[in-house]
């Protein structure tokens, strides 16, 4: 369940949803090193983070989180499960210091 599924969440106040979506994450921000490094320099760190630079996805069994072709967008912390890397992608097999290089004057 993620926030856009909770149909009740646009009813809050701003601040009270603030507050909420720091509660969420919290406890998973905070059990990465970096997380707690970042909040241990800056205090409001953690609220700005969960306001402005993190989203909840929620993902089943074979869904695709990214794509190799994809231009990164973001970075992912798995909560809960596991998953793996799949590269689909296919190079054709190119043969290195096979040929010497072609020299092209002008």
């Amino acid at each position: 369940l993620v926030e856009s599924q909770v149909m009740a969440v646009e009813l809050l106040s701003s601040s009270l949803r603030s507050a909420l979506r720091v509660e969420v994450a919290r406890k998973t921000l905070l059990s990465h090193s970096l997380f707690v490094q970042l909040s241990a320099l800056d205090g409001t760190w953690c609220f700005t983070f969960c306001q402005d630079g993190f989203e909840i996805i929620a993902l089943s069994a074979q869904d695709d989180m990214f794509f190799t072709s994809d231009m990164s967008k973001a970075a992912y912390v798995l909560v809960k499960g596991s998953a793996s890397y799949a590269n689909e992608m296919r190079c054709q097999e190119m043969p290195i210091g096979s040929q010497e290089p072609e020299v092209v004057e002008s």
